[in-house]
């Protein structure tokens, strides 16, 4: 298993979230709790060496983690996710966080390339939402 010990949940989805394509970054990743609850509780099952220690209570109605929340929360605190639509109904990622992952000495190479493929997958669940809303 891969540590992270010296990165935190909130570094490792914003390295996530800085991979997305530029497309994905602007008006389109959505912000609804069960959805990013259950989008990172399968990318955890997917990616257990980066996502394995992130827990999940799944007696509820979705999947959900404090800790995915605080992380979601913190990356809007430090602006690296912002909801600039009028209705809040999605983040844009901001700019100034792509490149984050080849600016972090916090990641080692095994871990950059694991949150790339994380990205990767993350990007594919953000599109299956633009399929399901019409135009």
């Amino acid at each position: 298993m891969v540590t992270t010990k010296s990165l935190s949940p909130t570094d490792l989805l914003a390295a996530i979230f800085a991979e997305l394509p530029d497309e994905l970054c602007k008006d389109v990743i959505p912000t609804k709790t069960p959805w990013i609850h259950r989008t990172f509780f399968n990318l955890k099952n997917a990616y257990p060496d980066l996502l394995g220690s992130i827990p999940f209570d799944e007696t509820d109605m979705f999947p959900y983690s404090p800790v995915i929340d605080e992380a979601i929360a913190n990356l809007q605190i430090r602006e690296d996710l912002q909801r600039k639509n009028p209705k809040l109904t999605t983040f844009d990622v901001n700019p100034e966080t792509k490149g984050y992952l080849l600016r972090t000495n916090k990641l080692k190479l095994e871990q950059k390339s694991e949150v790339k493929k994380i990205s990767h997958r993350l990007a594919e669940e953000i599109k299956k939402t633009q399929e399901k809303v019409p135009s």
